[in-house]
């Protein structure tokens, strides 16, 4: 049996390039962590969507959003983001992204930018 944590290496592996994500173990070895977390989207009990980000007491850094093909351009990852916000009790967000895939039109990987909730 695969398990959540699996399908969602599955789809970084699939989302971001090879130098923009950790190991499998060093991944995994992050949730131990307790500022971070890792917010997941199932469909059918399949992962469709994850975010993992930090919290710090200012800002939450995140580090990774990514969806399957197959879902993307369906407000998901925007759904995660509203999810996550409503978790924190902070109101800075920090985020990259990557314009490695700048001819993908739904291609919505976060840049480096702090951005003010209101």
């Amino acid at each position: 049996m695969i398990s959540k944590f699996d399908e969602v290496y599955e789809i970084m592996k699939e989302s971001f390039p090879v130098d923009e994500f950790r190991e499998y173990k060093e991944q995994k070895k992050l949730l131990s962590r307790p500022n971070y977390f890792l917010k997941t989207t199932l469909h059918h009990d399949e992962v469709t969507a994850f975010c993992v980000y930090y919290e710090f007491d200012d800002f939450i850094y995140i580090e990774h959003l990514a969806c399957t093909e197959k879902v993307r351009g369906q407000g998901i990852g925007t759904q995660l983001i509203r999810d996550v916000r409503g978790k924190t009790t902070t109101d800075y967000f920090r985020g990259r992204t990557s314009n490695r895939y700048p001819n993908e039109k739904k291609s919505r990987i976060l840049q480096e930018i702090r951005i003010h909730l209101k």
